[in-house]
């Protein structure tokens, strides 16, 4: 189901949008506001979980990020990113990148 909405955004913003067939819009403006959500539920489940450290808040959402827009990301640089995760987390590493796959920590 979809729904119609109106909204105001900036004269730069519009512009872009304006560029774009209607459809890639909408998909632009709906990847955003999900990987928004994404985040706000990731920070909170870091939070929760006693979770402090910007670098390692920063790291979980941007591999978070980097899932919901299924990002081609190079294996070794992922992996690492995965172990480094783990081992700030004290969580084996396969627990993270479960985690990561779902957006959830």
């Amino acid at each position: 189901m979809t729904k119609r909405v109106t909204i105001s955004v900036p004269d730069d913003v519009a512009d872009v949008l304006e560029a774009l067939p209607p459809a890639e819009a909408t998909a632009h403006l709906t990847g955003a506001v999900r990987r928004l959500c994404a985040a706000g539920t990731m920070r909170a489940s870091l939070a929760d979980s006693g979770v402090r450290d910007e670098s390692t808040i920063t790291l979980a959402m941007a591999l978070a990020d980097a899932a919901a827009m299924r990002a081609e990301i190079h294996p070794a640089l992922l992996e690492a990113a995965h172990l480094r995760l783990a081992e700030l987390l004290g969580l084996p590493v396969e627990d993270v990148r479960e985690a990561v796959r779902r957006g959830r920590l």
